[in-house]
């Protein structure tokens, strides 16, 4: 199991043998447990947390990552 974490406060529980690593969420000063399968999210205020992929699915939608940088630089798609 491996624990990804900022500077902690509190120490990781590990209480549940199902799980495959810790997050701790800053934002919400706590451990996260995170199980295979689970995508790790960066908040917009650098928080952590797990999203389920069955959620990961519904919510995002893949995109062209060249097409994507250059909507950002603000040039017409290709």
């Amino acid at each position: 199991r491996t624990t990804f974490a900022a500077p902690a406060l509190t120490e990781p529980s590990g209480d549940d043998p199902e799980t495959t690593a810790e997050v701790f969420d800053n934002l919400h000063n706590t451990w996260v447990l995170v199980y295979t399968g689970d995508w790790i999210i960066r908040g917009v205020k650098r928080e952590f947390y797990p999203c389920r992929d069955a959620v990961f699915q519904e919510t995002y939608e893949r995109v062209d990552a060249a097409a994507a940088v250059g909507q950002r630089l603000g040039e017409a798609p290709c």
